[in-house]
């Protein structure tokens, strides 16, 4: 079968990629260069790079005249532009053994066990975070009252908030709300110890989300904006998260959750969700499901409207609307970046 072929052939180019892009190949590649050449600027071993080079050429990859190699331009900005997805993919693939036993097992696949996850999220997430989210914040109907508020104080709470990106950005967004950043990834705080830098009004704390205890922050008031983004999927109850942002939320506070865009419901012709689920299989369903082995509500990526709707539900809530749907500026941002974002009340 084509696909069949195409994938193994395509798993073959993807590990030769990775070695052009540790070694700085693809750099070296920029202009012509004969492989002797090739090798004497990059330090490489000259007749590894010469089966490298054919076997870029025969893939596609490169281009060959006179023995000359280059890399094609659209191939390099690819790569260049892409970098953070390439290296996703690779971390998780490197935990292909423990996910197969994962298979016969049903045990979980611990989030510290994937090479560097929560920073090439950061990355990925980065644009949309730094430039995005506070305009879309800021002009969506749905969230007028509430940004209102935060724009004179008010407190937001950020769970599973990684390296800190999304919770610098709140809070930069809103210089006069607290924001407190969530995480149980003791590596992640650290780094966004770090990144914080230059913003005083947020604080992070590393603790799982279901020990969650306010008195732990020394909060005596509850929160007007609680956010889950790019995390709800992952964790092992995700019911039980939003039960407890929901107790701990002011009267007329608002839960916010941003997923991978996806279709309302599994669609067999929805090729382009391909990657998100393919992720899942890899990462997100082996991550959320609990070490100790006991059962999990098995979400998955994406995280889809109908399923979003009924863990609301379960948790208390009574709405979840897309945020995006009918807001022009919200949907551009959003579809830039392949995410959804919805409100939860």
């Amino acid at each position: 079968m084509q696909a069949v072929e195409q994938s193994v052939t395509g798993y073959i180019k993807f590990q030769i990629i990775q070695i052009g892009i540790q070694n700085g190949i693809f750099e070296g590649l920029k202009e012509k260069s004969s492989v002797k050449n090739l090798a004497k600027n990059i330090k490489c071993d000259e007749r590894y790079l010469k089966e490298w080079c054919q076997a870029m050429t025969l893939g596609g990859i490169l281009d060959c005249e006179d023995d000359l190699f280059q890399v094609k331009p659209d191939a390099y900005d690819f790569i260049t532009t892409q970098k953070e997805n390439i290296d996703l993919t690779a971390s998780v693939g490197e935990q292909l053994p423990k996910v197969s036993a994962a298979f016969k097992t049903g045990h979980g696949v611990t989030y510290n066990s994937y090479r560097n996850v929560a920073s090439l999220i950061e990355a990925l997430m980065a644009d949309f975070y730094e430039n995005k989210i506070g305009s879309v914040l800021k002009t969506n109907p749905l969230f007028s009252d509430i940004s209102s508020k935060l724009a004179t104080g008010g407190k937001i709470m950020d769970f599973g908030c990684g390296c800190g990106k999304s919770s610098i950005s709140l809070a930069k967004a809103y210089p006069n709300a607290q924001v407190i950043g969530y995480d149980i990834d003791e590596t992640s705080i650290e780094r966004a110890e770090k990144n914080k830098v230059g913003t005083p009004n947020v604080e992070f704390f590393c603790q799982n989300v279901f020990e969650f205890d306010a008195k732990n922050l020394a909060q005596t008031e509850k929160f007007d904006l609680v956010t889950f983004l790019l995390c709800l999927h992952d964790l092992s109850y995700p019911t039980k998260a939003l039960a407890i942002a929901k107790s701990i939320l002011k009267p007329g506070g608002k839960v916010i959750v941003l997923e991978m865009a996806a279709s309302d419901q599994f669609c067999p012709a929805a090729k382009d969700e391909f990657g998100s689920v393919a992720i899942s299989v890899m990462h997100c369903l082996p991550c959320s499901r609990p070490e100790d082995g006991s059962p999990g509500e098995d979400i998955g990526n994406p995280f889809r409207l109908n399923q979003l709707i009924q863990t609301a539900k379960n948790a208390g809530f009574k709405k979840v609307h897309k945020i995006n749907d009918g807001d022009l500026n919200a949907d551009l941002m959003c579809r830039e970046s392949g995410i959804s974002l919805f409100k939860i009340e």
